[in-house]
């Protein structure tokens, strides 16, 4: 990879004062930069809000490889405990499966509102998700809604037979080498939020884009099946940006190929390409950034010279180098900044 290109990536990324908590690029499974706001260091773990959904699709992976879930077309019903419903809301159970909410096609009723929706406080998340009317068949229609993220991490949960934060610990975190997991927000009946919450290092989010870059395998173990991650990357029936829990590039770029990403709230990122064997992770707290992580994978990638060898350069290392030993100053830059997730945490101590 050309340094000067990855250097001019770097840089572009400090534009506008950006608070960029973290940013790590691999590349064919080496880690290629490495870069942290100031005080923050490897071992500091990240609020990545959505990027939980992808990491709960991923449980869904493990319970289909190891027998404990059959399809990701059974209802809804037949795996969370029946009895713990009213008539109305068993009725909805019945007719959702497991897949129609991990492609955010439940068909009820559901308007995301990332401050206010009282789902974040509710008692019982899976409960009320199951509470707004159909305003279409299950399946059928895209709406983006942590309601649909409740009732997916209730079915994972309930298939573990376990809560999400022990179940990824066994088959996941663990086996992956994770370190410094936290998952907020659990509710009143027991269950981790199945679309926010969880907090990771930025090394782990590589970790687990490079999983899915090696079709589900960990230093020759299968985690998940290669069919699996097709699943996930495949567009569903209700959106073409969209598959189960991850999100895609539309238009694919010839030179970039295609992008598969774990998205989150406040500009989380993890970006699998698999036509270069690269994983881009973000980490921040800014708003609008769609425009400027797109331009920071295509300058990645525009890194990349397979053609023929990349000519030395020293003075193209030296501006690497020296982007490499700036830490990431910028101020935070969203309307929602003062939540105490925001923060890094190491040790269970917020960096304040």
């Amino acid at each position: 990879m050309q340094s000067g290109r990855l250097a001019d990536a770097i840089k572009s990324l400090r534009e506008n004062d950006r608070d960029i908590h973290a940013l790590v690029v691999l590349r064919n499974c080496r880690m290629v930069v490495e870069l942290y706001a100031e005080r923050v260091t490897r071992d500091h773990n990240h609020a990545v809000y959505s990027v939980t959904k992808s990491v709960v699709a991923t449980m869904a992976g493990v319970l289909l490889r190891n027998g404990k879930l059959s399809s990701l077309d059974t209802p809804v019903a037949d795996i969370v405990a029946a009895g713990t419903l009213d008539a109305e809301k068993l009725a909805k159970a019945r007719r959702i499966r497991l897949r129609d909410v991990m492609s955010m096609a439940s068909g009820l009723e559901y308007r995301h509102d990332p401050a206010n929706h009282p789902i974040y406080a509710a008692a019982d998340r899976f409960q009320f998700a199951l509470g707004p009317a159909f305003i279409d068949e299950p399946g059928r229609r895209f709406n983006y809604s942590d309601g649909d993220a409740s009732i997916a991490g209730a079915v994972v949960a309930a298939a573990a037979a376990t809560d999400l934060l022990s179940y990824g610990n066994d088959v996941l975190f663990g086996p992956l080498g994770f370190k410094n997991v936290e998952w907020w927000f659990r509710d009143k009946a027991g269950r981790y939020a199945g679309g926010w919450g969880l907090r990771l290092r930025a090394v782990d989010m590589a970790k687990f884009g490079q999983l899915y870059l090696q079709n589900g395998r960990w230093q020759d173990k299968a985690i998940i099946d290669a069919g699996f991650v097709g699943d996930a990357w495949k567009p569903s029936a209700a959106a073409p940006q969209y598959g189960l829990f991850w999100w895609r590039w539309v238009r694919e770029d010839p030179r970039v190929g295609p992008v598969h990403f774990a998205n989150g709230f406040k500009g989380q990122r993890i970006y699998v390409l698999p036509k270069h064997g690269i994983i881009i992770v973000v980490s921040a707290n800014v708003a609008g950034a769609d425009q400027a992580y797109a331009a920071l994978v295509r300058a990645v990638v525009s890194a990349v010279q397979s053609d023929r060898p990349i000519e030395p350069s020293t003075s193209d290392a030296d501006r690497l180098a020296e982007q490499l030993r700036l830490p990431f100053s910028g101020k935070p830059g969203h309307a929602l900044s003062k939540s105490g997730q925001d923060f890094p945490r190491l040790n269970g101590v917020s960096l304040r």
